[in-house]
């Protein structure tokens, strides 16, 4: 197969590309997101938009999602009353859901196209993300697009001279049209035998966690409901075996596949009467009503001075 990279093509932003299949990937500078994969499919001789609102910044109605795969970083979730600190004391202050990661302007530092279509956005400290999360950090995110999956890994660095706690995931939506007249009840998702570990959170839609956890033996669909999905589920899985999702129309024949074997947590969430579902792939949650300290959230990575680490999330479409 032959590959290139539209560099800027279209100001902000940049679009991997599968030459051989026209397959796509569109991603904006700003927040380092995908806002849309078009993915051929052999059997209508189309390309299917995967994602909720593909490669639009226009939101189709009022009070619509306004994002596509969101990435977020240092956090999972939010923090009750918008702060925190850690155990050394140290004052974090992150407004919103998720971390800055996702409103900030990523530099594209490096392409390939050599077996696949790679771009590496980055950003690092500065002095005003050190008002908020007071670390020397780099985040590096990688998207590859090869065949017609797509990964993403994310590559982060502590260049502090203390251990730094941080949160990271990937938030893609993908759409239950898929530009064939989907709809939403006609999806399940499905992951395979095994235990999951459910963590129980406020039924008012804050995501915070109630300290209370059920443990479940799936095999085969997870139950949904609209208002399960608002409030956010969030499982914990220990299993990196188990660690893949199947999102499928049997009446359209089509669905993605997502493998988030690196990462330990996944959450389900979709907005109310809106033709998506989020899958989620987590390393640590919100936090708790009752709120710990920051380095004690569940999932909290700590990251030594100097040290490093590299996690990969993959979405393969089922193109039938």
């Amino acid at each position: 197969m032959i590959y290139s990279v539209d560099k800027e093509c279209r100001p902000g932003y940049d679009r991997l590309v599968n030459n051989t299949t026209g397959t796509s990937v569109l991603i904006n500078r700003q927040g380092a997101e995908v806002i849309g994969y078009d993915a051929f499919d052999a059997k209508t001789g189309k390309h299917l938009p995967l994602l909720w609102n593909n490669g639009s910044e226009t939101l189709p109605f009022e009070g619509a999602w306004k994002n596509h795969s969101t990435i977020l970083f240092p956090i999972v979730g939010g923090l009750k009353n918008d702060a925190s600190s850690t155990t050394d004391g140290e004052k974090i202050s992150l407004k919103g859901n998720h971390g800055f990661a996702r409103y900030s302007l990523f530099e594209l530092a490096s392409t390939s196209v050599i077996d696949s279509a790679k771009a590496t956005y980055r950003i690092g400290a500065s002095t005003d993300t050190k008002k908020l999360y007071p670390y020397d950090f780099e985040l590096n995110l990688t998207y590859e697009l090869k065949g017609e999956s797509l990964s993403l890994t994310f590559h982060i660095v502590n260049h502090d001279r203390k251990t730094m706690p941080c949160q990271f995931g990937w938030h893609p939506g993908f759409s239950t049209e898929m530009g064939l007249g989907g709809k939403r009840e006609d999806w399940t998702l499905s992951v395979p035998e095994g235990v999951y570990k459910q963590y129980l959170v406020l039924d008012t839609g804050d995501s915070f966690l109630t300290g209370e956890t059920k443990q479940h033996n799936f095999n085969g669909p997870i139950p949904l409901n609209d208002h399960a999905l608002y409030c956010t589920l969030m499982y914990d899985v220990v299993n990196a075996a188990n660690r893949r999702v199947r999102m499928f129309n049997s009446k359209l024949g089509r669905g993605v596949e997502v493998l988030y074997h690196d990462f330990p947590q996944i959450g389900f969430w979709a907005n109310k009467g809106q033709e998506y579902l989020c899958i989620e792939p987590w390393q640590g949650l919100d936090d708790h009503e009752e709120q710990e300290p920051f380095d004690k959230k569940v999932g909290m990575l700590l990251i030594p001075p100097g040290g490093k680490i590299s996690r990969t999330a993959k979405i393969v479409p089922i193109l039938e």
